[in-house]
């Protein structure tokens, strides 16, 4: 098969190449994601300046923890995508809709467990003593907060 043959089957350039332009063409729906996030969190925290300094003191732990397990969930279930793109270009049309599934199944198991670990995660913040802004929130609302962001 000739260079060109390969050109015409791949419209995004051969099998090989690996330029930074095809790289990010390909990975920039998974860095607007994470982009749009820290945008929010950093919204969030200048109307929180804006409004109470206790606040805003308040809400880099609680952005930090809602980031973390975003970030871990996120990261864990970007597999799918990778699933259904090779079931995909191998044209095995069942198996990514079973890919997909399994996701969704993945993605409703991680919220159940996020919800049910909420009663641990306010233990582990009364312990460490996370330092509750005057007038502010407790830490059971803080876990609350931050589990909902997540």
């Amino acid at each position: 098969m000739s260079r060109n043959q390969v050109q015409e089957e791949h419209p995004t350039g051969s099998v090989g190449d690996t330029s930074l332009a095809r790289i990010l063409r390909i990975a920039y729906p998974t860095i607007i994601t994470m982009m749009s996030f820290n945008i929010m969190q950093f919204a969030d925290r200048t109307f929180l300046a804006h409004y109470k300094l206790a606040h805003f003191t308040a809400a880099m732990p609680a952005g930090i923890y809602s980031f973390a397990i975003f970030s871990l969930f996120f990261g864990i279930t970007q597999y799918v995508s990778v699933l259904v793109s090779q079931y995909y270009g191998a044209n095995q049309r069942q198996q990514c809709a079973k890919a997909t599934w399994q996701g969704m199944y993945f993605a409703i198991f991680f919220g159940l467990l996020l919800i049910a670990l909420t009663p641990i995660l306010i233990q582990l913040f009364d312990h460490v003593q996370v330092p509750t802004p005057p007038g502010g929130q407790t830490s059971e609302s803080f876990v609350d907060s931050a589990t909902i962001l997540a």
